[in-house]
C-alpha cells in the first residue's frame, strides 16, 4: 500500500489510502471556517499533487485522489502512520491557518504549501492529469431522487441489518474496514450508511468493479450500433494490431477476452501487484498495454481456459477507443448511454500509456454504483427507457456465456446464497479491498458496499448470509 500524500506510481494506481485526522484538544471548540488545518495543500515540486483538509462530524478529513486513512494528530500537529512508515507535520501558522505540511517516508521529505483554492473533490481530480472526469456534463439537470424508506416497514427482521451496522461502526469482528453500505429492495433505498469519514458525494476507488463498468460501455456501443458480433475475431475491432494477431492468435474473439478465455499466457495472482514481476503491474507500466497483452504467448486454445487478466480488459478498452475515436474510454463513458444515469464526482485513472485503466481505475460514489446495479437489475432500463441493449445485459449476467467457467460472464461474476433450503443466484461486480455490487433479480435486491480491506478476503458473502438476506425472510 502506498502512503497517502506521495504521488502513486502509475504501475500502482490500483492502490488507495484514506486519511482521517482527529482534532487536537486545543482546537476542539473552533468553528469549521476557523479550523487551522482546513484547506488545500499542494506539493512544492508538482502542482498536480494536492490534498484537501475538511472538518466532518467533529473530525478533520484529509483527502487526496486515493481516499482516506485514520490518523491521530498530536499537540505538536504531527502524526505517524506506522503501517506505511510515514510521518507528517503541519507548521507555519499564518492568519490562524497552517501554511505548510511536510511528510517523510523512507527517509525522503515531501513538502506541501497551502494554496488559495476552495476545497472540493472535483478540484483534486481535475487538477491531476492522471485522471479523466466522466461525470454527467449537465449536473443541473440531474436530480438525486433517492430518499430513505423505513427499514422496519420494508423488512421482516430489521434488527439483523441494524446489528451489522452496529458491528461495522464498532469494528467488532473485523468489520471496521467497511466504508459504505447501501441496500436497495423492491425499488426502495432502505440503507445508505457511510463509515470512517466517508460521505455520499465522495468517490471511492472501485478496483475491478471497473471491469463491469467497461462491460456496460461495450453494451453502449452495441446499443448505438457501433459494434455488433462479439464472437467475431478481435482483429476485426483492432486492425492496427494485425501484425501481432497472426496464426492462431487471429482466431481469438472479442468474447474470449470478455470471459477471460483468450488463451494468452497470463498470471496476475501468483505474485503480489506490488511486485514489478507481476504481469498486470508490468502491463500497466508498459508503453502500449494492448500490444503488451496481445504479444503474450498463446498457451491455450482460445475459449477453453479461464485466466483472470486485467490485460484482457485493456484490450477491450482498446476496442472501445478504436470504435469511438475518442481520446480515452473515460471520455466515452461521459458521453455514452451511461450518461443517462447522471454520475457525479466520477473519475477514471490512466495507465502509463495514457489509456484508461479499464480493469481497475474507476472512482465513483457508492450511490452511482447503486445506479449501475439498478440498471442491471432492470435489464438495461433506466427511468423507463432502454438505455443499454437488453440482450447484452442478459448475456452479461448469464453464466452460460462462459462455457468453461460458470462463475464468470462478460466481466461480471456469478455466485449464490442460500437461505434455508432456498438458493438465490447473484450477479456481482467485485473489486479488491471489498468493492461490491450484488444483484439478486429474484429478490429485486441490490447491495452495494465499499471498503478498504486490502489485506483480507471479501466480507460480502458473510454479510449477505448472516445479516442482509435473513432480514427479508421469516425465521
Amino acid at each position: 500500500m502506498k502512503h497517502y500524500f506521495k504521488r502513486v506510481p502509475k504501475i500502482s494506481m490500483i492502490l488507495v489510502s484514506v486519511f482521517l485526522l482527529s482534532i487536537p484538544s486545543a482546537f476542539s471548540q473552533t468553528k469549521a471556517d476557523k479550523n487551522p488545518y482546513t484547506g488545500v495543500f499542494q506539493s512544492e515540486n508538482d502542482s498536480t499533487i494536492n490534498f484537501i483538509v475538511l472538518e466532518r462530524n467533529g473530525k478533520i478529513i484529509a483527502r487526496n485522489v486515493w481516499g482516506v486513512e485514520e490518523l491521530d494528530l498530536n499537540e505538536a500537529h504531527s502524526f505517524t502512520l506506522k503501517e506505511w512508515g510515514l510521518t507528517g507535520q503541519f507548521s507555519g501558522v499564518k492568519e490562524a491557518k497552517f501554511q505548510k505540511y511536510v511528510e517523510e517516508i523512507n527517509g525522503q521529505q515531501h513538502p506541501f504549501n497551502r494554496i488559495n483554492v476552495e476545497p472540493s473533490i472535483p478540484f483534486l481530480y481535475n487538477s491531476n492529469p492522471n485522471f479523466t472526469d466522466f461525470s454527467a456534463v449537465d449536473q443541473e439537470s440531474c436530480s438525486e431522487e433517492y430518499k430513505l424508506h423505513s427499514l422496519a416497514k420494508n423488512s421482516k427482521h430489521p434488527e439483523k441489518i441494524e446489528k451489522l451496522i452496529k458491528q461495522i461502526k464498532s469494528d467488532r469482528y473485523g468489520w471496521g474496514k467497511q466504508d459504505s453500505l447501501l441496500i436497495y429492495k423492491d425499488n426502495k433505498l432502505l440503507i445508505e450508511e457511510y463509515f470512517n469519514g466517508w460521505e455520499r458525494n465522495d468517490p471511492h476507488q472501485l478496483q475491478s468493479v471497473s471491469k463491469s463498468i467497461t462491460s456496460l460501455l461495450l453494451g453502449s456501443l452495441i446499443t448505438e450500433g457501433k459494434l455488433t458480433d462479439v464472437n467475431a475475431p478481435i482483429i476485426k475491432f483492432l486492425p492496427q494490431y494485425a501484425r501481432i494477431l497472426t496464426a492462431d492468435k487471429s482466431k481469438i474473439t472479442l468474447a474470449n477476452f470478455l470471459n477471460m478465455s483468450a488463451g494468452l499466457e497470463w498470471d496476475e495472482w501468483s505474485v503480489p501487484y506490488t511486485d514489478p514481476k507481476n504481469t498486470r503491474t508490468a502491463e500497466m507500466g508498459s508503453d502500449d498495454s494492448v500490444a503488451f497483452t496481445l504479444k503474450r504467448s498463446l498457451t491455450n486454445k482460445p475459449g477453453e481456459h479461464f485466466s483472470y487478466s486485467g490485460g484482457y480488459v485493456s484490450v477491450v478498452g482498446g476496442v472501445i477507443d478504436t470504435a469511438t475515436k475518442l481520446p480515452t474510454v473515460a471520455d466515452y463513458a461521459r458521453d455514452s448511454a451511461l450518461s443517462a444515469l447522471c454520475f457525479k464526482n466520477s473519475f477514471w485513472s490512466k495507465q502509463n500509456d495514457g489509456k484508461t485503466n479499464t480493469a481497475g481505475g474507476a472512482m465513483m460514489r457508492p450511490l452511482d454504483m447503486l445506479k449501475v446495479g439498478q440498471l442491471m437489475l432492470n435489464e438495461g432500463i433506466w427511468q423507463g427507457k432502454q438505455v443499454i441493449d437488453k440482450q447484452w445485459v442478459i448475456d452479461s449476467m448469464n453464466p452460460e456465456t462462459n462455457p468453461y467457467n460458470d462463475t464468470y460472464g462478460y466481466f461480471w461474476w456469478h455466485n449464490s446464497y442460500s437461505i434455508g433450503e432456498k438458493n438465490y443466484s447473484a450477479v456481482l461486480a467485485s473489486g479488491w479491498g471489498g468493492q461490491e455490487i450484488a444483484i439478486i433479480k429474484e429478490l429485486n435486491l441490490v447491495v452495494v458496499k465499499t471498503a478498504s480491506n486490502f489485506a483480507g478476503q471479501s466480507q460480502l458473502p458473510t454479510m449477505m448470509k448472516r445479516f442482509i438476506l435473513p432480514a427479508f425472510f421469516d425465521n
